[in-house]
């Protein structure tokens, strides 16, 4: 699942991507890197177990991510 010949990672990061361009009308967004990012916080906590041992925490995922999404997130990821 972690190797880059899976394509998971790079699927995830794709349709997230698909998404935010679709919904996210922002012309100095990076829609690629807000993909890519998003997908890095799930990935980080769900496979917490398997990556420092902690216990996943989709919760925490999904609040991190909320953030990301709300305007100030947006606009400060539009940023850099």
């Amino acid at each position: 699942l972690f190797g880059p010949q899976t394509g998971v990672h790079r699927n995830f990061v794709a349709l997230w991507r698909e998404l935010f361009a679709t919904e996210i009308a922002d012309p100095e967004l990076d829609v690629e890197q807000l993909a890519y990012v998003f997908v890095r916080i799930g990935e980080s906590m769900v496979y917490a177990d398997l990556l420092s041992g902690r216990e996943p925490d989709a919760d925490l995922a999904a609040a991190v991510q909320s953030l990301l999404l709300t305007p100030a997130g947006i606009a400060a990821a539009a940023r850099g």
